[in-house]
């Protein structure tokens, strides 16, 4: 069939196509009704509800007991607005972030914010250290000061930073918050 730009014979052949394919009974296409749900689902959203029941009849659960649908899909698991710790990126994203911030807190890289609250466009915003960041670098300065330079000048030097580190230690422990040993070690 040699159709190409012409019009009638093409719309001839698409009509004999039509025709025969009109034609064709043997194609079936079923349709279920309603699909059937598994025996294990409900038996296992029986047997929840009977321990509701239970939780109800033993004074655990106050007030009217909770649907098999509000059970399973709790209103407060719902995604509600955009999350810190969410990653289309997939996988690697998340090792990426993973390994930024154990980079904070090790020292080894530091996180500055680049949008100024204040209106502070000219660069001269203050950062915000935490009291171990400031023990590491005066101890970093330090050992600094031994290694190079002069040596007046450098016991000078190494010398107020230990009275600065000194300082710095008695505004964290001023600062402190005594907690029980079970809530430091994750406890409640």
């Amino acid at each position: 069939m040699d159709a190409e730009g012409d019009i009638a014979t093409a719309h001839e052949a698409v009509g004999t196509l039509a025709t025969t394919a009109s034609q064709r009974t043997g194609l079936k296409i079923r349709i279920p009704a309603c699909p059937k749900i598994p025996t294990q689902v409900t038996t296992l959203e029986i047997e929840l509800m009977d321990s509701v029941g239970g939780l109800k009849s033993r004074d655990r659960i106050f007030g009217e007991p909770p649907t098999i649908e509000e059970l399973l899909d709790p209103v407060e698991e719902r995604e509600v607005g955009d999350h810190d710790y969410e990653f289309p990126g997939g996988d690697n994203k998340i090792v990426e972030e993973v390994r930024r911030q154990m980079a904070i807190e090790k020292g080894d890289i530091m996180e500055v914010d680049s949008d100024s609250e204040d209106g502070d466009e000219d660069g001269n915003a203050t950062l915000e250290y935490t009291f171990t960041q400031v023990f590491t670098l005066c101890q970093q300065l330090e050992d600094a000061c031994l290694q190079f330079g002069e040596l007046k000048l450098s016991f000078d030097l190494s010398k107020r930073l230990r009275a600065f580190r000194a300082c710095v230690r008695r505004e964290e422990i001023r600062g402190a918050k005594q907690i029980t040993i079970d809530s430091y070690f994750g406890g409640k």
